[in-house]
């Protein structure tokens, strides 16, 4: 599980499931649903024959530019994402306007 900006997702091909804060979200080809911001939140491929593929769209570049933007890496994973100290221009490090991502979620 992560957590991190608010995000809207769009379910381009696939069926699965995300639980989002606890609480169970089953969803198919054509469904758009939203996971407030900094709830933990992770995406369940269902299908045994076909990968699923959400669209995100994200706040990224909003809160980048207000230099609030952060994620909390799931617990006993290895952090993936370090700031070092010496960085002196905030845009070599954030997202370079990307408010939207592909998921893709592979079969079992």
């Amino acid at each position: 599980m992560i957590k991190l900006t608010k995000l809207t997702l769009i379910v381009f091909q696939g069926e699965g499931y995300s639980i989002i804060n606890g609480e169970k979200l089953e969803w198919e080809k054509g469904d758009v649903f939203f996971s407030p911001a900094w709830l933990e939140h992770e995406h369940c491929n269902t299908s045994d024959h076909e990968n699923a593929v959400l669209y995100t769209i994200q706040d990224v570049p909003t809160v980048s530019g207000m230099g609030t933007w952060f994620l909390e890496e799931p617990v006993g994973t290895k952090t993936q994402h370090v700031v070092d100290e010496e960085v002196t221009n905030k845009d070599d490090i954030l997202p370079k306007n990307k408010s939207a991502f592909l998921i893709l979620i592979e079969t079992r």
